[in-house]
This record gives C-alpha cells, structure tokens and sequence, in this order.
C-alpha cells in the first residue's frame, strides 16, 4: 500500500539497463521490468572572452571542456548587461563541438555591438544533459586613464542658467560617467549611450539636464 526501499545500484557504463524485480508469495509470483537510460555524465566547461576597447573589432570566444568527456550539440549565446541580467544584448546560436580532435576546445568570434561591462550566458544540450557557464568581459568602457573634468560657466541664476560641465578623457578609451548635482540627484550616462549620439546634438532628460557630444572623447553635461 506504500512504497518499500528494497536496493540501490550503480551503473559503471552508459547504456540501456532493464532492471527485473519479482514479488512473490505462496499464492502467486508478479515480476515487473523497467528501461533504465544510463548517460554519460555531465561534463563542465568554461567560457572565456575578450575585452575589446571597440565595437569594431571581433571579439573572441573559447569554450573548453572542464574534463575530456566528448560533447557536441548546439549552444545559446546570449549578452546581457551587468547591472540587468533580464536586459538581452545580444543573443546567437552556434554549433559546438568538444572533442578529441579539437582538444575539447572550439573558439570563434562574435560581433558585439554594445559597450560597456558585460555578461555572456551558454547554455547548451538538451533535458537532462543541459551545459551552462557564463563569464564577464568588457566592450569599451575600462578607465584607462583619469578623465579631465571642469566647470565651463563658473557661475549660475537658479532656475534659469544651466551649468555647464566639460568632460574628456586622453588616451582612454571612454567610460560610464556619474554625476551627483546635490540633494541626491545624480546623472548616470552610459559611455555607450555617448559615443552612439551625434556631434553636437542636445540631449534632454526630463527637464532636468541635457547633454551633448561634442568629439569623440569630449563631452558636456549641464544642469539647472
């Protein structure tokens, strides 16, 4: 009337297994066989990408295998932001291969068209023998030096001048910016968000600040 424990097994080897349990008494003998699928087990691996100071440039991926246990089958890569796992960059398919003839090591290279520091999901195989890893890299937006930063108009009325700030940065290769104005305000502009916005076009967010881009590595943010 209730479920019994009677044994536990181990299989060694992969294979088809078709276990036969018999129940018997004086009266009567009842045997029952079920299929048993035994896989190969699971084997990790890893992801590695590159941080590339440019959208233009090919970025490149590896995936290794973590123990020599061939694997092939088709891979979801998919790009999200850091701070927002749930906001998709990116995503592409690709057929992987893991095997002895590769050293259980495939790369190839991908075209990542959004800055700033990144993650980078694979997931790969299907039910039960699902494979995932992920790995973080950056796409144009390390400090590679300290920016230049100063006031363009010294001097505001309230209300009605807007403050002007100038900021650049040498030899770098650009960078988020924050911004805190008082009163727990703060401006946050992605380098992104800056390097994809026309020359010397005014940006406005809710009344607040505006900004500009006015050269590749210069730009203004000004607040009232």
């Amino acid at each position: 009337m209730s479920p019994i424990f009677v044994a536990n097994c181990t299989y060694s080897k992969p294979g088809h297994y078709q276990p036969l349990v018999s129940a018997l008494n004086r009266i009567n003998l009842v045997n029952q066989s079920l299929r048993i699928d035994v896989e190969e087990p699971l084997s990790q691996f890893r992801v590695e990408i590159e941080d590339r100071p440019d959208i233009n440039q090919l970025t490149l991926v590896t995936i290794s295998a973590l123990e020599r246990i061939p694997f092939e089958g088709i891979f979801t890569f998919t790009i999200t932001d850091s701070l927002s796992v749930h906001e998709v960059n990116q995503t592409r398919t690709e057929r992987i291969q893991l095997l002895s003839s590769n050293n259980f090591t495939e790369q190839f290279y991908m075209n990542i068209s959004t800055y700033g520091r990144q993650v980078i999901h694979v997931r790969g195989g299907d039910y039960p023998t699902i494979r995932e890893a992920q790995a973080t890299f950056t796409i144009g937006s390390e400090i590679t030096t300290k920016p230049q930063v100063f006031v363009v108009n010294q001097m505001g009325l309230v209300n009605e001048d807007i403050v002007w700030i100038d900021i650049q940065w040498i030899n770098g290769i650009g960078f988020d910016v924050q911004i805190d104005f008082g009163h727990e305000k703060k401006i946050l502009l992605r380098y992104g968000q800056i390097i994809t916005s026309p020359v010397n076009r005014l940006n406005k967010k809710d009344e607040e600040y505006q900004w500009k881009r006015l050269a590749k590595r210069r730009f203004q943010v000004g607040y009232k």
